[in-house]
């Protein structure tokens, strides 16, 4: 499956309860959240997808108020409240209670908990994360958010919360052609890797910094074809990365054709980069005649054409001086 599905997609239900007495007790009760994905979604440890939404905590702030709301206004109801999955529900250690239909709430989650930084409980308005794309692919998350908007305080059965995703996935495919081999050190860089963003519905990301690149890890023996081989599988061999406008971002790589000792190294860059919250880019290698790396967009909207960009193979690298060689994949070629 996808690591996000476009078009559609799937919702993930999940329903956060507020338990407990803390706060407007004990005449109304227990405030419930009912939060979905707009498409599916997934984190890596553990994969937000369908019920394994469960395994993670999500953080929660609240604020309290009257008449309209106000950017002044901070979470003085509950601020930054990770909620666990017990039974049916998300909930906090602490109860809270509907208010009552004279004041108004506003509740603003992200998932997972934890995963960014949030401004302190005496921010007015809504909270800002700051966010740091981890080094590792495999300790990438996939950044939910969400903004309910204001609402009445009166008793009610639950609040929709929409989740949408904060980030975009950046994923990688090879066409081999008539032989096989075997790639391996595939990074791409030039990329922003801190930024922050408002929880509030529609806000983008500020506060780029950083200069940054990601691997792939591990080797990728590849057959021959014209289809082209899929380097990830399902949200594993995927990077999700901060959406960004750069126009300095590098592509490299090296690969080795069965049969062949010598070590071939792709670069591309720099290019452009312009990529948005919540979609899918996908970079495939085509190294069958003369290399080219094709982009193409999925998103939960539309699909967006592809773009090419022409790189060039840099002359064979000598293979790896004696005593430093080693053999990786099914074939009998040499990498180093």
């Amino acid at each position: 499956m996808n690591t996000f599905r476009a078009l559609g997609g799937l919702l993930l239900a999940a329903a956060l309860l507020l338990s407990g007495c803390q706060k407007g007790c004990p005449e109304g009760s227990a405030i419930a959240l009912d939060a979905r994905a707009d498409w599916e979604a997934l984190t890596r440890a553990p994969i937000l997808r369908g019920a394994a939404l469960a395994t993670v905590e999500i953080g929660t702030s609240a604020f309290l108020y009257e008449g309209a709301w106000s950017d002044a206004i901070t979470p003085n109801y509950f601020y930054n409240i990770p909620f666990h999955f017990s039974g049916s529900y998300w909930v906090s250690e602490a109860q809270y209670f509907w208010p009552g239909s004279s004041s108004n709430l506003r509740f603003f989650c992200y998932a997972p908990f934890g995963a960014a930084a949030l401004t302190d409980q005496q921010h007015p308005g809504a909270p800002v994360l700051s966010f740091t794309v981890p080094d590792r692919a495999d300790e990438q998350v996939d950044l939910l958010v969400a903004d309910t908007g204001s609402m009445d305080g009166e008793e009610r059965t639950s609040v929709t919360v929409d989740f949408s995703h904060a980030l975009c996935a950046v994923r990688f495919a090879i066409k081999g052609g008539s032989r096989s081999g075997l790639l391996k050190d595939l990074q791409i860089g030039g990329l922003y890797n801190e930024a922050t963003r408002s929880l509030a519905w529609g806000s983008t990301w500020t506060g780029y910094a950083g200069d940054a690149s990601y691997s792939l890890e591990g080797s990728f023996p590849y057959t021959h074809s014209d289809e082209g081989l899929n380097l990830y599988d399902g949200d594993t061999g995927v990077l999700l990365l901060l959406p960004q406008s750069r126009s300095d971002a590098w592509l490299q790589a090296l690969y080795a054709v069965q049969g062949e000792e010598d070590v071939r190294e792709i670069k591309a860059g720099p290019f452009a980069v312009n990529w948005e919250p919540g979609r899918i880019y996908t970079y495939t290698l085509d190294i069958r005649e003369s290399v080219t790396v094709t982009v193409s967009v999925a998103g939960p909207t539309e699909v967006g054409p592809d773009s090419v960009f022409e790189v060039g193979v840099y002359p064979f690298t000598p293979a790896t001086p004696p005593g430093q060689d080693y053999t990786e994949g099914n074939g009998d070629f040499i990498v180093r």
